[in-house]
């Protein structure tokens, strides 16, 4: 077998390799710089924007109008930036931190809007069911406010644990139990959509779309059953298409 003159140049040439490697190097510079830049983006624009929705909850009190103002502003401007990174290829690890980012912010907004007391009627409801099983009353035992909810204890129970492992605040233990509940689900469905097109820039925006939605500021967000039972039914199915996929060992796994 022989080569052709255009193979035996390339080959007698060993600059060529080393002006590759040289380029392919200043490249990794500039992505590894490219993505400092970016996350400093990111943790400049969260940071700012919870300082914006704690100046705007202050505010609203009296100026109910500015606080709104300034409420909205912090909350679809980050968003915004958050999207605008998204859709840059090759962001390796930083997309998911994005996407991350991107599901915890609001979350974040609605429980320290109100964080030494839970805001929603539906959360003192089941705050009722964790405080009796809390006090030693067991499981099932009846909660006169929400009868159904001694049935599906799954929330109080996880929580409840929390608290005991941890001897944090109840109230603490709570909204960190509704934020684990958020990035678990953020996370399926980022890793959902890839099961269904490769592109990650595609899953981000599954992310995105389904962080518009009406529910995903205060239902998801608080103490409740949507928050829990949206993670597990989820994740409970792509756990399964997971298992299709996969090969028999990691199948059964």
């Amino acid at each position: 077998m022989g080569y052709s003159p255009l193979q035996t140049f390339r080959v007698s040439r060993p600059g060529d390799a080393y002006l590759h490697r040289a380029t392919e190097a200043f490249g990794m510079r500039r992505s590894g710089r490219q993505s400092h830049f970016l996350a400093g983006v990111i943790c400049a624009t969260t940071g700012l924007g919870l300082c914006g929705e704690g100046l705007a909850m202050a505010v609203a009190a009296r100026h109910p109008a500015i606080g709104q103002v300034l409420f909205f502003v912090a909350i679809v401007v980050p968003f915004t930036i958050f999207l605008t990174i998204l859709m840059i290829p090759r962001l390796g690890s930083l997309r998911e931190i994005t996407v991350a980012i991107l599901g915890l912010y609001p979350a974040t907004v609605y429980r320290i809007s109100s964080p030494l007391v839970l805001a929603g009627y539906d959360e003192h409801q089941h705050e009722q069911s964790l405080m009796n099983l809390l006090h030693g009353s067991g499981l099932f035992s009846p909660n006169p406010t929400l009868p159904v909810s001694p049935f599906y204890p799954g929330l109080e129970l996880f929580t409840a644990v929390a608290v005991r492992l941890t001897g944090l605040p109840v109230v603490l233990a709570e909204s960190l139990v509704v934020l684990l509940c958020r990035l678990l689900l953020i996370l399926t469905i980022y890793h959902a959509a890839l099961l269904v097109s490769p592109s990650r820039r595609g899953a981000s925006l599954v992310v995105a779309f389904y962080a518009v939605s009406s529910h995903f500021y205060a239902f998801d967000s608080g103490f409740a059953y949507e928050t829990l039972a949206l993670t597990l039914g989820l994740g409970g199915i792509f756990l399964l298409r997971r298992a299709q996929l996969a090969d028999y060992a990691a199948s059964r796994r």
